[in-house]
C-alpha cells in the first residue's frame, strides 16, 4: 500500500487548510474587479457624456437668450456694445446685419475676428435664411467661416433685415478637451447631423468630418443616449462609449475609450491576484511541516479579514502579531490596503456629503448629521434657520455666475464666522442654505436670526465692485413646530417666504398664526383652481377719464372672485396666489376673454372705447399668446387697438426670449401696451425707447401724498415729464380726492382713473356709463 509521507501529509493538509481562505481571497476580488471594471467603465462614459451634454444645454441656453434679446436691438441700429464682453465669453465671432433678400452687409455690428463680408456667401447665406424660415433650433450646422475656420451660425429676421451672428468651436473644443481618462480616452462633440464640432484630431475639426455613419451617432440623432461599441478606423481598435444628446440643440456628445484599455486594466488586477495567492502558497508549502497548525491559524486570520472586508465591514484588520514574519508582513498589506480603501471610501462620503463651491455641507449630508443631532438631543430645543439670498439672480445676470459663486462663498464664510462651532451649516442648493442650532429658549431664534442678519448686512466686494447682499431668514423650533428634519426646514422654508412677502432683509418666525395662514392660503388655493376649471371669475370695469376735458377715455378689466369658505378676496391676494400655483395663464385668459365680450358689447352701441387688462409675464412666455389672443379678438370681431395690454416692469427685469418674441409680435399685430405701476421696478428707463410702451401708469398712491408732500409731488411730476418726453400718453392711477384731481392734472398727466370719478363697475353699468358719456359728447358737440 502506497503511503504519504508525514511531510506530504503535513503539506498536503496546509496547502488544503491554509490555501482554500487564500483562493477565496484571490478568486472573490478577481472576479468581482472584473464584473466591476467593465460596470464603472459603463456608469463613467455615460455619466461624462451626459454631463458634457448638460453643459452644451447651458451653452445652447446663453447663447439663445443673449441672441435673441440682441438681435432685435441690432437690426433696429441699437447700441450694443455693452454687452459685448458677455458676447465674447460666448465666443461669438462677429454679428452683421445682410439685407434678408440681396444679402449685402447693412452693417456690422461686433467683430471680434475678420470683418463681416461685404455680401454673404451664397451657401452660408441660402443656410442662414434655412434657420430663420423652418423654424429650426436657432443654430446652422457647423459651417467653414471665414479663415477657413469651422463654427456655427445663428441667425434671426427682423423684415428685410438678418441679424447673423458666427459663433467660433472655442466652446465646444474647451469642454471636450476637459475629459482625458484612460491612456486613449477622450471626448467628440457633433452638431446635430453627426459632423465634427470638437474632436481631439485637428484634421478632424478641419474638415468637420463627417460622423454619422457611426451606428451611435445615428443613435443620437434619434436623440437616443447610453453605452455601446463601435471599430474606430483613426485607432484602428474596438472602442467602448458612452453617448448623450442636448435636448436644446440637439448636439450629441460621444465619449469613447479602447476596449482594449479595459482588458489591460482587469488584466493587471488578475495578475495582482495571482501573484499575492501564488506567494501566498509558497510561503505556506514552505514551513508546513513544522509550522502548519500555527500558519494556518495565522492564515486564516488574513483571509477573514478579507472575507469581512469583502462582504462590506470596511474596518476589518488582520492581527499582525503572528510568530511568522512573513504572515505578519502579509497582514500588514493587508491593512495598509484596507486602511487606503477605508480612506477613499470616507474621502468619498465626505465629497458626497459636502458642498464642492463652499465647503458646507450639502443638503444630504446635512438631513444625515441633523437627523442624528435631534435623536440624541433628547428632546432639547433646537432652532432650524432657512437662508435664502435676496435677488441672486439678478447678481448672477448682472455680474455673472463667478461673482454669484463669490458672493456664496462669502456668505457661507460670514456664517461659519458669525453662529461659530455650535451651530450646523450646509448650502442646500442654489442660493439657499440651512442652519441647525442648538438653543435654550424660546426668543433664542430671533436672537440668532438677527445676528445672521448683522453678519450679513455689508456687501460683498468681488474683484473691483461692491454687491448689495441681504438675505430673508426663516425659522422654526425643535421640537414646537415639528419633530423631524423634514418638517423643520419646510417649517422654516415657509417662514422664508413669509420674510420674502414681507420685504425682504428680515427674519421670520414660523408660528401658530402663520400655520393658520398656509391653511388658509392652501384653502384659497384648492377653491381659487376650482372657480378657474369652472370659469367663476369674473371681471369688473374702472372707467378712466381724461384729465382735462372729464370725458370718458375707456376702461380698465379687473379681475374679481368670491371665495365660498372667506367671501370676496382682494385681486391683488388671489393674483399673487395664481401666481404662486401656475394658474395665472387659465386666470388671465379668462378676464381677457371678459374684456373682449365688453369691448365687444361696448362697440356694438356705438361706444368705441378701449378696454384695458392686465397681462403676466408668464402668459406671454407662453407658446402661441399672440396667435391666441389674436383669435380672440377676432371672434369678438375687434381691431386690434379695441385691448390694451397693461404690462409691468418685471417683464424688462427678467426678459425671457419668448415673452419679448411676445411683445413685438403683438405690437407688429397692432395691439397697443401700457407700462403698469411705473417706478415700482427697477428696470432702466432706456428701455422704454426699445420695448412696445405706448403709455404709463403711475400710481399716485406709491409715492405718498402727492398734495401735501412736496417729494412725492416732485417724484409724480418727473414721471409725467419722462413720458411726455418719451411721447407716452400717462394714466395716474388711485386719484381718490378732488385735490389730487386737480393737482395730477396740473403736472400734466393724460388720464386719470381712481375713485374720485367712479369705482369699478359691473358690466351692465359700465356699459350704461359709457352709452350715457357718447351721448352727452354728441350733444356738447352739436
Amino acid at each position: 500500500m502506497w503511503r504519504m509521507s508525514l511531510r506530504t501529509a503535513l503539506l498536503a493538509a496546509f496547502l488544503t487548510a491554509g490555501g482554500a481562505p487564500l483562493v477565496v481571497f484571490w478568486a472573490w476580488p478577481h472576479s468581482a474587479a472584473i464584473e466591476g471594471e467593465k460596470r464603472e467603465a459603463r456608469e463613467r462614459h455615460l455619466l461624462l457624456a451626459q454631463t458634457l451634454a448638460a453643459s452644451l444645454d447651458q451653452y445652447h441656453r446663453d447663447l439663445s437668450v443673449i441672441f435673441d434679446g440682441l438681435a432685435p436691438l441690432a437690426a433696429g441700429d441699437a447700441e450694443v456694445s455693452l454687452v459685448e464682453k458677455r458676447l465674447s465669453d460666448l465666443h461669438f465671432r462677429h454679428i452683421c446685419v445682410f439685407d434678408a433678400k440681396s444679402g449685402a452687409l447693412r452693417r456690422a455690428v461686433m467683430d471680434m475676428g475678420p470683418d463681416c463680408p461685404v455680401r454673404a456667401r451664397t451657401d452660408l447665406f441660402d443656410e442662414m435664411r434655412a434657420i430663420t424660415e423652418e423654424g429650426r433650433k436657432g443654430l446652422s450646422h457647423v459651417v467653414g467661416l471665414s479663415g477657413g475656420r469651422p463654427g456655427l451660425l445663428m441667425a434671426r429676421r427682423f423684415g428685410d433685415a438678418l441679424v447673423v451672428a458666427a459663433i467660433t468651436t472655442d466652446k465646444f473644443v474647451s469642454l471636450a478637451s476637459s475629459v482625458r481618462f484612460g491612456g486613449r480616452g477622450h471626448a467628440v462633440i457633433l452638431d446635430e447631423s453627426g459632423r465634427v464640432l470638437a474632436h481631439p484630431d485637428p484634421d478632424y475639426m478641419a474638415r468637420m468630418r463627417d460622423l454619422s455613419a457611426l451606428p451611435l451617432v445615428a443613435a443620437m440623432g434619434e436623440g437616443g443616449s447610453g453605452v455601446g461599441e463601435f471599430h474606430s478606423p483613426k485607432l484602428d481598435a474596438q472602442m467602448i462609449a458612452g453617448y448623450a444628446v442636448s435636448a436644446e440643440s440637439g448636439w450629441g456628445v460621444m465619449v469613447p475609450q479602447p476596449v482594449a484599455e479595459l482588458h489591460e486594466r482587469v488584466e493587471q488586477i488578475s495578475a495582482s491576484a495571482q501573484l499575492v495567492f501564488a506567494l501566498g502558497l509558497c510561503l505556506s508549502a514552505g514551513i508546513a511541516l513544522l509550522f502548519s497548525k500555527r500558519l494556518a491559524s495565522e492564515i486564516g486570520s488574513v483571509s477573514d479579514a478579507a472575507q469581512r472586508m469583502s462582504l462590506g465591514e470596511r474596518a476589518a484588520r488582520a492581527p499582525e502579531t503572528g510568530g511568522f514574519r512573513e504572515v505578519a508582513t502579509l497582514a500588514r498589506s493587508f491593512n495598509r490596503m484596507a486602511r487606503r480603501v477605508e480612506e477613499a471610501h470616507a474621502r468619498i462620503s465626505l465629497a458626497a456629503r459636502s458642498d464642492a463651491l463652499t465647503g458646507l455641507l450639502n443638503r444630504d449630508g446635512f438631513f444625515e448629521a441633523a437627523h442624528g443631532v435631534l435623536v440624541r438631543s433628547g428632546g432639547a430645543g433646537h432652532a432650524m434657520f432657512f437662508i435664502d439670498v435676496d435677488r441672486f439672480k439678478a447678481v448672477n445676470d448682472s455680474y455673472g455666475h463667478a461673482a454669484g459663486d463669490a458672493l456664496l462663498r462669502e456668505v457661507a464664510a460670514r456664517l461659519t464666522l458669525a453662529l461659530g462651532p455650535d451651530a450646523m451649516i450646509a448650502r442646500q442648493g442654489g442660493d439657499e442654505f440651512l442652519v441647525l442650532h442648538p438653543k435654550s429658549r424660546e426668543d433664542d431664534c430671533l436672537r440668532i436670526g438677527a445676528r445672521v442678519l448683522r453678519a450679513l448686512r455689508a456687501p460683498v466686494r468681488v474683484g473691483e465692485r461692491e454687491i448689495a447682499l441681504s438675505v430673508s431668514v426663516g425659522v422654526s423650533a425643535y421640537p414646537r413646530d415639528a419633530g423631524d428634519v423634514e418638517g423643520l426646514v419646510l417649517r422654516a422654508d415657509q417662514a422664508m417666504y413669509q420674510a420674502k412677502r414681507g420685504g425682504r432683509n428680515i427674519v421670520s418666525a414660523f408660528d401658530g398664526a402663520l400655520q393658520r395662514r398656509l391653511d388658509e392660503e392652501a384653502t384659497l388655493a384648492r377653491e381659487l383652481r376650482a372657480a378657474v376649471a369652472a370659469g367663476h371669475l369674473r371681471a369688473e370695469f374702472q372707467p378712466i377719464i381724461r384729465a382735462r376735458s372729464g370725458g370718458l377715455a375707456g376702461f380698465e378689466a379687473l379681475a374679481r372672485w368670491t371665495s365660498p369658505s372667506a367671501g370676496p378676496i382682494a385681486a391683488e391676494r388671489f393674483i399673487t396666489l395664481a401666481e404662486e400655483t401656475g394658474l395665472i395663464v387659465d386666470l388671465g385668459r379668462q378676464v381677457r376673454e371678459h374684456a373682449c365680450a365688453f369691448a365687444a358689447r361696448l362697440r356694438a352701441s356705438g361706444v368705441e372705447l378701449p378696454v384695458s387688462v392686465n397681462v403676466s409675464q408668464a402668459e406671454l412666455a407662453e407658446a402661441g399668446f399672440a396667435e391666441s389672443l389674436s383669435r380672440s379678438l377676432a371672434q369678438h370681431g375687434l381691431p386690434p387697438r379695441a385691448l390694451v395690454l397693461e404690462i409691468t416692469e418685471s417683464v424688462f427685469q427678467e426678459p425671457g426670449p419668448q415673452a419679448l418674441e411676445a411683445l413685438f409680435d403683438l405690437r407688429r399685430r397692432g395691439v397697443a401696451f401700457a407700462l403698469d405701476d411705473f417706478g415700482k421696478g427697477y428696470s432702466a428707463h432706456r428701455l422704454l425707447r426699445t420695448y412696445p410702451v405706448d403709455r404709463l401708469k403711475i400710481a399716485a398712491d406709491f409715492v405718498g401724498d402727492v398734495t401735501m408732500d412736496p417729494g412725492a409731488r416732485a417724484v409724480v411730476r418727473s414721471m409725467i415729464d419722462l413720458g411726455r418726453r418719451l411721447n407716452l400718453s400717462v394714466t395716474v392711477e388711485g386719484v381718490e380726492t378732488a385735490a389730487q384731481r386737480d393737482l395730477v392734472a396740473s403736472l400734466g398727466a393724460d388720464e386719470i382713473q381712481g375713485f374720485w370719478h367712479h369705482p369699478p363697475l359691473e358690466a351692465p353699468a359700465a356699459l350704461a356709463l359709457a352709452v350715457r358719456e357718447q351721448r352727452l359728447a354728441q350733444r356738447r358737440a352739436s
